[in-house]
């Protein structure tokens, strides 16, 4: 029995020898000797749990030997409910999956320029975390947040400062190549961005839910945005997109009902999968002559559209395209050739009292086909008296456009179309 015994106490020493749990100041740490290193560990007694204003040191002393705090254990902080901010020492450059998952009352948290990568679920569940400093937008900006949910700390609505200040205009430093998915998720504080030349692309989620933005500057250079890029950003008004972006992703600009004017690429082919959902904004909308393709659910509740004029080139309309937008008065359809469009493409829309413009000679086409069919009236396109169907609304009110189907509030030089017919300003 007693060999045994030595041979299990001879078993453990390694184990102690090399990883002691020690409380130092209030915080318990795993020690690596063999690396001088330090790791922040969660209480050993369950029922004990870091709580208030919490400094974690950059370096700790147990007996003779200096430790650096390099590392925070997964759930370190897990479930602190009492827990009110947290400073990360600029020693530590990873913050790991749960770490702080569900601190119902965590406000604060400092975050040190050190940091390079938060992983998934660290800050799930902080609802009431509104305050997050960093030491630098460089720095921060570098900081990969995996893809998933929960690992920026700003994702439930928070506030960015930067070396002590708020961040409201965000203009980025000039030598990224693209915005990091994530990068500033939930940041309630921006009210415009703007991106430099040289970025071809912003990653997925990385501006989504920023209630307060309102102005966004895009690159010439800019080649792709991501999934859910832009969602939720209620507050953005006009949005004109570069010409060198060739794709766009799911979701990328769903839900911002503030946007009034949007202007398509020229270089898009396709327009995919519900980029421009839920604009409730918008009123007119111009599908340019170098998309052949609209995807599902593209414009699906855009419930202001009033005028969709579709390009001669578009070829395909899938399922649910202009789903729910319950306002459409005037489709203007421009392809000789009648093109192939799901039957619920325009779900929602009650094509039976919409009127549809196509070109010369093409009426009887359009009726025979489904769901171009089912529009109440079909009517050749006049573009003397009738470009892109305006007309006078309830009120009486002149409508005045230009050739591309944008609103405006006055007559400019060149030609206007106000209530359907063409003016000319010299």
């Amino acid at each position: 029995m007693k060999k045994q015994l030595l041979l299990f106490v001879i078993i453990l020493l390694p184990i102690v020898a090399n990883a002691d749990s020690v409380e130092i100041d209030g915080i318990w740490y795993e020690l690596i000797s063999k690396g001088n290193a330090a790791k922040v560990i969660s209480n050993p007694d369950v029922n004990i749990k870091y709580a208030g204003d919490i400094v974690i040191p950059s370096k700790v002393l147990y007996g003779e030997r200096e430790y650096d705090v390099k590392y925070i254990n997964k759930f370190a902080f897990g479930s602190c409910t009492n827990l009110k901010s947290i400073r990360i020492p600029n020693s530590v450059s990873t913050i790991d999956e749960f770490t702080f998952g569900d601190c119902i009352n965590l406000q604060t948290i400092y975050i040190p320029s050190s940091i390079t990568v938060i992983e998934d679920y660290a800050f799930d569940g902080c609802f009431n975390l509104k305050e997050v400093y960093a030491d630098d937008l460089y720095s921060w900006c570098k900081i990969v947040f995996k893809e998933y949910q929960g690992a920026n700390p700003l994702c439930h609505g928070g506030r960015l400062y930067i070396n002590g200040n708020e961040l409201n205009d965000l203009v980025f430093p000039t030598d990224i190549e693209y915005v990091n998915p994530y990068a500033f998720q939930g940041c309630i504080s921006l009210t415009s961005i703007t991106i430099p030349e040289g970025v071809k692309g912003i990653g997925n989620n990385a501006f989504e839910n920023c209630l307060s933005l309102k102005t966004v500057h895009l690159p010439n250079s800019l080649e792709w945005i991501g999934t859910e890029c832009f969602r939720f950003d209620g507050s953005i008004i006009a949005l004109s997109l570069p010409d060198n972006i060739n794709s766009i992703g799911l979701g990328a600009f769903l839900d911002c009902s503030g946007i009034t004017e949007l202007t398509i690429p020229s270089k898009l082919k396709e327009i995919g999968r519900w980029p421009f959902g839920g604009m409730a904004g918008l009123t007119s909308l111009v599908i340019p002559d170098n998309i052949e393709r609209i995807g599902e659910w593209a414009f699906k509740g855009c419930s202001n559209l009033k005028t969709l004029t579709i390009s001669k080139n578009v070829t395909m309309i899938d399922e649910k395209a202009f789903d729910g937008c319950s306002e459409l008065k005037d489709v203007i359809c421009r392809a000789d050739k009648v093109p192939s469009a799901k039957a619920d493409a325009f779900q929602n829309c009650y094509p039976e009292f919409i009127n549809l413009y196509v070109p010369k000679g093409c009426v009887e086409n359009y009726k025979s086909v489904i769901p171009w069919s089912l529009f109440g009236t079909i009517k050749e396109i006049n573009e003397e008296t009738s470009i892109n169907g305006i007309r006078l609304n309830e009120n009486g009110q002149e409508y005045i456009f230009n050739l591309e189907g944008k609103a405006q509030n006055k007559l400019h030089k060149g030609i206007n179309i106000v209530n359907g017919k063409k003016y000319v300003v010299k």
